[in-house]
């Protein structure tokens, strides 16, 4: 924290930094998130499944006042991976204006932010592609300090250079980031965005959970319909019990029927290692005939 402080006291640009062209050049193209405290940020931790970040980076278009963040996550062990990504456009705030902190809008060098869209998806599990897991919600809009004073979000780009930029959002939160030559993914097209059909859900970055319109929790999990003429869980299992008869349940608890399958699994272990041997031993003696 003390080394950003001394940092943003060393601008390169004179503030209005989003007024130099130079300024802009650097700040457009991809960025890749190497520090944050922001409560959005902490929670990609605490995802459900054990699921965690491998890296977040943030894509600006700046001719377009779009920019898009995209978080990479990955299951332990690699057993399954995907990503979340924010759509999102923004605008350059007026002169003066304060943000939930109390800080004016004094250099205008901050930017007000619209969410337009969450991506949730799994691209992975195991060794198979799953492209087709996803969810597109609405995001929730700014933080809860920003929804109480009816403000929009916003973030302060305090320090900027070809390979570093500082930014500090409107709870005060601090992001650093530096210029990422190698992009892992390419951010959606304008008419991509367009076409996304959002949910009427609501993704909460703070929380890391879908909340549905009555205020109920969701846990993050892609949405799996069944058509109408697919035939129902109970058919499809009564169809099983009568093709192959119906499975003797052991009550595990007890354990005398527990030693009891244990030796009706040794004994037919016995048999099939039993049989294996008379095989082998017939198909070599024929062979040596």
């Amino acid at each position: 924290q003390e080394a950003v402080k001394r940092l943003e006291e060393c601008r390169i640009y004179e503030p209005p930094v989003l007024q130099n062209k130079s300024a802009i050049f650097d700040l457009n193209g991809p960025w890749r998130l190497v520090y944050a405290d922001a409560s959005e940020i902490t929670r990609l931790y605490q995802l459900p499944a054990r699921f965690r970040p491998t890296s977040v980076f943030q894509r600006i278009n700046a001719p377009l006042f779009t920019f898009e963040n995209q978080a990479f996550l990955r299951a332990p062990l690699g057993l399954a991976r995907g990503n979340i990504r924010v759509v999102s456009e923004f605008s350059i705030a007026e002169k003066g204006v304060l943000n939930p902190i109390g800080k004016a809008n004094v250099d205008s060098d901050r930017l007000e932010v619209r969410f337009l869209a969450v991506v949730l998806s799994l691209s992975r599990i195991l060794m198979l592609p799953t492209p087709f897991l996803r969810r597109v919600v609405k995001p929730r809009q700014g933080t809860a300090e920003e929804r109480k004073d009816k403000l929009p979000p916003s973030v302060d780009t305090t320090y900027i250079d070809g390979n570093l930029r500082v930014a500090r959002g409107g709870d005060g939160s601090l992001f650093v980031l530096v210029k990422e030559v190698d992009d892992p993914a390419d951010p959606l097209s304008p008419d991509e965005v367009s076409s996304l059909r959002l949910e009427d859900k609501i993704y909460d970055a703070e929380k890391g959970k879908i909340i549905g319109k009555s205020g109920k929790k969701k846990k993050i999990a892609p949405a799996v319909t069944r058509s109408s003429s697919s035939s129902s869980p109970s058919r499809r299992k009564g169809f099983f019990r009568r093709l192959f008869g119906r499975r003797k349940r052991y009550d595990y608890n007890d354990q005398d029927k527990l030693n009891q399958l244990w030796s009706s699994l040794r004994t037919l272990a016995c048999k099939r290692l039993v049989y294996a041997i008379r095989d082998y031993t017939s198909s070599s003696s024929s062979s040596s005939s």
